[in-house]
């Protein structure tokens, strides 16, 4: 019976650190995706613009 219980518990210990891991890659490329939008956004915003101050 004890057994068992530990086992449980081992089992549910590393679910947990499944979890936190998949949650930790999960953030790592939200962040990621956000920073080559925002890069790109940066980017097309102000290509135009240096286009429009060289030309004068």
């Amino acid at each position: 019976m004890q057994l068992t219980k530990t086992k449980n518990k081992q089992k549910k210990l590393r679910s947990a650190k499944r979890n936190q891991n998949f949650a930790y890659r999960f953030a790592y490329l939200v962040l990621f995706l956000l920073h080559g939008i925002t890069a790109l956004s940066f980017y097309f915003i102000l290509n135009p613009l240096l286009w429009i101050l060289r030309k004068h």
